[in-house]
């Protein structure tokens, strides 16, 4: 679990730490600590994307959500266990030149799929969005790599025509 620094920056709306001694205006993966749980995500600016995700769930908080909602989860665990603040635990975080944004999709899905079965995971999906700002290009790319991970490895070998 993620232990906050002294140098953190607090998010409006819902009290998030985000730490300040990275570039934390840069494209980053990264968990959001509910106490003892967490929600995966990225942001093309992570504050700005922590900032967002506080804003709607102050607001979800307050209206409510359905399961379509992706902080769906987020809510109904901040609501039951009373969690009042949560922490962000940086995974990838971009230089200032760094446009890789497939690394980062990859690493968001690799994150995902590795607490897919995990019931500290907050997610309601485990598939990473690919946001517009991205391109179809990047999208297209994803979807490949995507299907490539998702291919079940041909079986060696054939029972056909074999005797013993």
């Amino acid at each position: 679990m993620y232990i906050p620094t002294d140098k953190c920056f607090v998010t409006k709306k819902f009290h998030i730490e985000v730490p300040t001694d990275k570039y934390y205006s840069n494209m980053a993966v990264y968990k959001i600590w509910f106490g003892k749980c967490f929600f995966i995500w990225k942001g093309k600016s992570m504050l700005q994307s922590v900032q967002t995700i506080a804003t709607l769930l102050e607001r979800a908080q307050r209206t409510g959500t359905d399961d379509t909602n992706f902080l769906h989860h987020v809510v109904g665990y901040v609501n039951r266990s009373r969690v009042t603040k949560g922490y962000v635990e940086i995974v990838k975080i971009a230089d200032f030149d760094d446009k890789d944004w497939l690394s980062y999709l990859q690493a968001e899905q690799n994150l995902l799929n590795a607490h897919k079965n995990d019931t500290e995971c907050l997610n309601n999906n485990f598939v990473a969005y690919v946001p517009d700002w991205m391109g179809k290009e990047v999208k297209t790319e994803f979807d490949k790599w995507l299907k490539s991970k998702s291919k079940k490895p041909k079986s060696i070998g054939s029972s056909k025509g074999v005797h013993v």
